[in-house]
């Protein structure tokens, strides 16, 4: 995948696109910042992903949550991490079951991530996407490149 800044961009407006549907254009805001700001995190954890995700499995019973927190932080090389099993590539993978797994990964987010997206007001904005009072055709979303 080719991540230069017009095809994240690229990304954001078929985001936007999307969206038509259950938002107006001033309210876009509302679901784009969050989405950047969470493709950027993802962007930053995924050179460690596989060994985050190795130090949950091995450790989690073994633990405390703090603890945990401490051995998960020192596998990601940064002070939040992501223990789910999805990633931005593989939520657009699956959109037939996207709400449910992207909702699998912002719960594997550290607590000081998901204390960020709670602070965007993020999870309104998904019930808002999946209620049926604002029917939003979700398509597979494509990279700059086509992907």
């Amino acid at each position: 995948m080719n991540n230069t800044p017009k095809n994240q961009a690229s990304l954001i407006w078929n985001i936007a696109d999307i969206l038509r549907g259950g938002w107006k254009q001033y309210e876009y805001q509302n679901v784009i910042l969050p989405l950047v700001v969470l493709k950027r995190i993802d962007s930053v954890l995924a050179k460690n992903k596989q060994k985050v995700l190795q130090t949950h499995n091995q450790m989690s019973d073994r633990v405390s949550d703090s603890g945990l927190d401490k051995f998960l932080q020192q596998s990601a090389g940064t002070q939040f991490y992501n223990t789910s099993p999805y990633d931005f590539e593989k939520l657009l993978e699956d959109s037939d079951n996207v709400f449910t797994n992207f909702s699998a990964y912002l719960e594997g987010f550290s607590p000081n991530i998901r204390d960020v997206i709670q602070k965007f007001g993020f999870d309104e904005q998904l019930k808002k996407l999946k209620s049926n009072k604002n029917p939003v055709h979700m398509p597979t979303l494509t990279y700059g490149d086509g992907r």
